[in-house]
């Protein structure tokens, strides 16, 4: 661009000069002729000499600008040859440059579009994971409710009840398995199994109790054995109940 501009500015310059010299040309030419219309008087042969020399001097000056304005004349047709290349070059580019663009945009809607379907599909799954979570956690709390009663008092009365929940928690889980996290998974199966093993050995206890002294005496050390095994598996459920919740407010507050 600048190169143009210069070149623009330098044949205005030339084309002004040229335009100064024809007219001195045509001046200097009109003198002499004004010289010529009187052959005696010695001066004016002496002017139309100097005449016609600085005419010689400024026809060499014209021809010089005409020959440079030439040059510069070819020097701007391949400018413009030039520009006109260049000016092909951005188009064709720019066009690629467009392409390009909206190749990037449409691809750029389209991962938008699945992002938003992957964040939809992350909220609905957390949301439900969410209730699911607090329910199963609310059946995890009742169920060991149901265990402590037992363990504080074995009745037998408790035992259906206490078993319907364990029951219950399971079926809990199972139906749920999708929405539950692979670790909180066998976590649970292994409180459920906790569960399962401290009922055993309550109910064992109370089908002992409810026997005959003799009987009691006979069994005693596998009355101490199953009594050892239920504080052994409520000290179990105990910590697996505090670690499942622990899990649980983790996975919810993400």
């Amino acid at each position: 661009y600048l190169l143009g501009n210069n070149m623009f500015n330098g044949i205005l310059a030339l084309r002004d000069r040229y335009i100064e010299v024809c007219d001195e040309i045509s001046r200097l030419d009109g003198l002499i002729r004004g010289c010529r219309v009187d052959h005696s008087d010695p001066d004016s042969s002496c002017s139309c000499g100097y005449y016609a020399s600085q005419i010689q001097q400024l026809e060499a000056q014209r021809k010089d600008i005409e020959c440079k304005n030439n040059l510069i004349a070819q020097l701007n047709d391949r400018l413009a040859e030039s520009q006109r290349m260049l000016d092909h070059y951005n188009n064709k580019h720019q066009k690629e440059l467009e392409s390009i663009k909206n190749d990037f945009s449409n691809a750029l809607v389209k991962v938008q579009h699945e992002y938003d379907k992957l964040k939809q599909k992350h909220y609905l799954y957390s949301q439900s994971q969410f209730e699911l979570y607090n329910s199963l956690w609310k059946q995890l709390i009742y169920t060991r409710r149901l265990a402590d009663d037992l363990w504080k008092d074995a009745d037998p009365q408790k035992i259906p009840s206490f078993a319907s929940q364990i029951g219950q928690t399971k079926l809990v889980i199972e139906e749920n398995m999708l929405l539950i996290e692979e670790s909180h998974y066998k976590e649970l199966l292994d409180l459920m199994s906790e569960f399962d093993e401290f009922k055993f050995g309550k109910q064992t206890l109370i089908e002992i109790r409810q026997s005959s002294v003799d009987s009691i005496l006979e069994n005693i050390d596998d009355i101490k054995d199953i009594i050892n095994k239920n504080i052994k598996a409520k000290e179990r459920y105990d910590v697996l109940v505090t670690k499942v919740g622990n899990s649980f407010r983790n996975q919810i507050h993400g």
